[in-house]
Parts: C-alpha cells; structure tokens; sequence
C-alpha cells in the first residue's frame, strides 16, 4: 500500500503546535534561517535527505540546531518526525507553507527589491517604512543586484511588481516600436 504524505498536514501540525506553546512568534525568526539555509546550501538539504546518514545522526542534528532556544523543542520533534517518516523530501515545502502561515498570522510581508547596485541602508530603512504604509503589514525586504537593470529598481512584492528602471523602460519603447498596431507603427 502507498501512503502519500501532505506537506500541509505537517505545516499546519507545526504551526497549530506553536499557537498551542505560544511560540509563533518567538521561533519565527530561527525556522525562516533554517527555511533559508535549507533553500540555499544543497549540502545541508542532502544530509536530511540522504539514506547514507543513519537516523541517529540525523536526529542529533536536529536537536544541536534547536539546542540555544528552549522554544523550539517542538520544532526539532518536528524535523525528527519527518526524519523518521523517510518524508525529509518534503521539509522546504512544509516549511514554505508553515512560513507563510506565521508571516499571515504575524501580519508580515515578503519584498524582493531587486537594484542595478548596492542599496545604502538609509534608503532601505525608507523603502520599508514606504511599503509598510501602503500595504499596512510589517515588511521583510531583502535585496538582489541585476546588473541587467542598468539603473533603478524593481521591487516584487506578493503579486505587485514596482518598477522604474531603464530595462523595463527600453523593453516597453521596443514592445511599442515592435507592435504592428501600437502608437509608433500604427
């Protein structure tokens, strides 16, 4: 028989156990770096998923990750769980969803702001505070350099994309000289 496991279920079981502790909030921080580090070291996501590391070793990582924060006691349960369950596979997705959970329950958005150069952190500190009154949530920004912008930004922002950058600008000129039916050719 084929049991099929539900990254949801998980998510939902971790976040319904947090509500219970009243540690949402204080753990949130701590599982969005390890969401993270998961997301961008392949090495560290191979070890929860390889079959060459026996589970006692796997579990023991678990416990040293959550060893400084009393709090997050349920959530090394949590990786063990999965650990045991031969479903580590489905640890980033679980997480992902977990994550956005918390982040609507803490009243909290993602931004990408994404500059042909380095942002100063006065006008990150001012872009947040921008953000954070237009959308009336608490803002996460985290910045990207595309050179191919050649100047100005683009922010991302749940579906909402603002944009002021040559790129885009020389893309909609083109797309306007390009279009047979447009104001240029028209």
């Amino acid at each position: 028989m084929f049991i099929k496991a539900n990254a949801d279920g998980y998510a939902l079981a971790l976040y319904d156990l947090h509500k219970e502790e009243k540690h949402v909030s204080s753990t949130y921080e701590n599982i969005l770096s390890f969401y993270e580090l998961l997301s961008n070291d392949k090495e560290v996501f191979s070890f929860f998923n390889s079959s060459k590391i026996g589970l006692e070793e796997k579990h023991k990582i678990a416990d040293e990750l959550v060893q400084e924060n009393k709090n997050l006691k349920t959530f090394a349960n949590f990786l063990k769980l999965l650990i045991s369950k031969n479903n580590s596979p489905l640890l980033l997705q679980a997480l992902s969803i977990y994550i956005r959970l918390v982040e609507s329950e803490l009243n909290i958005l993602r931004a990408k702001l994404i500059s042909a150069f380095e942002i100063d952190n006065q006008t990150k500190i001012k872009i947040i505070e921008k953000l954070e009154n237009k959308y009336n949530k608490k803002i996460k920004l985290t910045t990207f350099i595309d050179k191919s912008l050649i100047f100005g930004f683009k922010i991302v922002i749940g579906n909402d994309i603002i944009e002021q950058n040559a790129k885009a600008d020389l893309e909609k000129i083109s797309s306007l000289i390009n279009n047979k039916n447009g104001d240029l050719n028209g």
